[in-house]
């Protein structure tokens, strides 16, 4: 048997390097290859939708595990729906322990307000 061929790679550690760059060039292999367009049902309008090589390449560098629910649109209209939700939360100080939360009610700034632990301690429920 020969011997396995062992290629040194030396890493910066103030540099990323991504490892799919260094095996196509190091190894002529794509990493794209792997990935073929799957066509999908979206959870929310119903369509089916492409999840591209592009789309399943990103996942899979962010490391999410699952496919997509929903198309793009759809996850579009949902980020837009969870930043205006964002937009609307206020700031309060809890009346009991001083640690900062935020609600997505409007609270007077007279008003008593209590962080989700001591909440949860007033109504005599355990985390």
């Amino acid at each position: 048997m020969g011997a396995s061929r062992q290629i040194p790679i030396f890493i910066p550690a103030n540099q990323t390097v991504y490892i799919a760059v260094v095996f196509y060039l190091i190894f002529n292999i794509n990493p794209m290859a792997q990935f073929e367009d799957k066509k999908l049902n979206c959870e929310e309008c119903g369509t089916e939708f492409v999840w591209d090589k592009s789309e399943q390449a990103y996942f899979a560098k962010k490391g999410f595990k699952k496919t997509p629910k929903r198309c793009r649109a759809c996850r579009a209209k949902r980020q837009i729906e969870i930043q205006k939700e964002k937009a609307n939360e206020k700031e309060i100080v809890c009346i009991k322990c001083g640690k900062k939360g935020f609600v997505n009610v409007d609270v007077d700034p007279e008003e008593e307000a209590f962080c989700f632990d001591c909440y949860l301690k007033e109504q005599g429920i355990q985390k």
